[in-house]
């Protein structure tokens, strides 16, 4: 028998394992703003059982997400940081750890939390440039030689913050003197220009200028001077024979100095001019071809001339503090005995026949009912002139001439009935 001997030795298996790591190592990443890093787990050997990430240091406030967290190696992991507004700003390392299969293998960075970028202020507009527009009234201004008249150049924002605008003029005759009162206005505001003419005659066009720096804008005219123009006084023509009688330059002097120079003068003066031209030619020229119809008219104008000459003189004292007031309160005292002078006699006699042959009394307490219309009437005005609407103006001047005409000529009518009335009623 024979017999050897070896030796055995026993030595460990391999058994698998993984390794992780994470990269990059740092992150910066400003408030309510995201960054990632990249994890990496490797197999080693045999190793199969899948392998969990987790975290440790993440600063408050911030949400995390991975795009693979349990799996087994090799694998790939995009984690996601995303901070908010209230994450408190910092350095913070964070550990991320792999564990599975009994392993644990872990890997740190760190994540730098930096305060928001305070955001560009959004982009301003920048102020509309300075603008306005002008206008003049009225807009032909009819003068003798010699003679003067104003017009009213009511200057209006159109946009951006009102300058002060210097006013000229020109295109006026060689030997014609003007001036603006004031000479510089900031709109919306007005300026009275008052212009004495010469001994030149004919029509011109003059160009009213106004001046804010850079800013340059016009607006024009008609001047005559001398001649006959379709928007002079066909009637007062016819009757006098003449513009330059003293009766008919009185009529045109008040309305072309005092009326036209002011906003809610003109203003009625249009819609007068509407209705009086639209029939004043054929009158004219019916008068200029009758001598007893030319003496008859100028007797029946006498009283019109009286109580414009009243109006003008009453209210001067008003035109030199407010012009506007005073040519509402010249249209009032015009209105009112033009009433009373041309309308309360045919209103008694029709109030008599009514009474004498109807019946009927017309009651003096009836006339508190004009009294509203008259108000409405002063308010519509004073709107219009505030807010310079043209059309509002116009119809509220009307309103109250009318209001004002019928309310004086209805008084004076039911005064006059009253009177005779009670003289024709027999003794106690």
């Amino acid at each position: 028998s024979h017999s050897d001997s070896v030796q055995l030795e026993v030595t460990a298996g391999v058994v698998g394992d993984f390794g992780l790591s994470a990269t990059p190592s740092f992150r910066s990443v400003e408030q309510s703003h995201s960054t990632t890093f990249n994890v990496q787990v490797t197999k080693i050997g045999a190793f199969t059982d899948p392998v969990m990430l987790s975290i440790v240091g993440v600063p408050a406030d911030t949400g995390v997400t991975a795009t693979v967290q349990n799996a087994p190696p090799p694998f790939t992991s995009t984690l996601t940081f995303s901070t908010s507004a209230t994450t408190p700003t910092g350095s913070y390392s964070m550990t991320i750890t792999g564990s599975g299969g009994g392993k644990s293998h872990s890997d740190s960075v760190t994540l730098e939390v930096t305060a928001a970028a305070t955001p560009p202020p959004p982009p301003t507009t920048p102020p509309p440039a300075f603008d306005f527009s002008m206008t003049a009234s009225p807009t032909t201004l009819e003068l003798d030689a010699g003679g003067s008249g104003a017009i009213a150049v009511t200057l209006t924002l159109v946009s951006g913050t009102a300058d002060i605008v210097s006013l000229d003029v020109g295109g006026l005759p060689a030997d014609a003197t003007y001036s603006f009162s004031p000479t510089s206005v900031t709109p919306t505001g007005s300026s009275s220009l008052s212009i004495t003419a010469g001994s030149t005659t004919g029509t011109f066009t003059p160009v009213i200028i106004g001046t804010a720096g850079p800013l340059v804008r016009t607006t024009t005219f008609t001047l005559s001077i001398g001649g006959v123009l379709p928007f002079e006084c066909p009637i007062a023509a016819a009757t006098y024979g003449s513009e330059l009688a003293p009766l008919a330059q009185a009529l045109r002097g008040f309305r072309d100095e005092k009326i036209l120079a002011t906003y809610a003068g003109s203003q009625f003066m249009e819609v007068f001019n509407a209705w009086y031209y639209s029939s004043g030619p054929a009158v004219a020229a019916f008068i200029s071809e009758r001598p007893l119809a030319r003496t008859a008219t100028r007797i029946a104008i006498y009283p019109l001339l009286g109580a414009l000459k009243v109006a003008s003189s009453a209210t001067e004292p008003i035109f030199s503090v407010n012009a506007e007031l005073g040519a509402i309160v010249a249209g009032l005292i015009a209105s009112s005995l033009i009433g009373m002078i041309y309308l309360s006699p045919p209103i008694s006699i029709a109030l008599f026949a009514f009474k004498r042959y109807k019946g009927w009394s017309f009651r003096r307490s009836w006339l508190k009912y004009l009294l509203v219309p008259l108000a409405a009437s002063l308010i519509l005005l004073c709107l219009g002139i505030m807010s310079t609407i043209d059309s509002l103006t116009a119809f509220s001047t009307s309103f109250l001439v009318l209001t004002t005409l019928a309310l004086a000529s209805l008084s004076a009518a039911t005064a006059i009935t009253s009177f005779f009335g009670i003289r024709r009623e027999p003794p106690a």
